[in-house]
């Protein structure tokens, strides 16, 4: 669930770099090749407690959808493109770890 922050940030003191390509889609890279895969939204309940980050690959957008209802995600496309994703990744908290969907390698191409 979403909250709204009590704590006030002042982000001109922050060092915001990691979030500028093309070192956040490195370190993103990175994160999802160190990511336990599984096969199914629920099989994340299984993985040890060591596995922080866990993926789930889709490979077409119909099995993108099923996903996100079982996760209760929106399921809307724009241009073709999940909604919220980046580089055909969403990333949500399930079940206290990090939980991607990732597109199979042919489905999107992004230049």
């Amino acid at each position: 669930r979403i909250r709204v922050a009590k704590d006030y940030v002042d982000w001109t003191k922050l060092d915001l770099s990691y979030l500028v390509e093309p070192r956040y889609s490195r370190d993103f890279a990175k994160l999802l090749g160190k990511a336990r895969t599984v096969h199914t939204v629920f099989e994340v309940e299984t993985l040890p407690a060591s596995f922080e980050e866990a993926k789930v690959v889709y490979r077409t957008n119909d099995e993108l959808m099923a996903l996100e209802e079982q996760l209760e995600l929106m399921t809307d496309f724009k241009d073709g493109v999940p909604r919220t994703a980046y580089h055909g990744v969403i990333s949500v908290r399930f079940k206290g770890r990090r939980l991607h969907l990732v597109a199979a390698k042919e489905l999107y191409v992004y230049n």
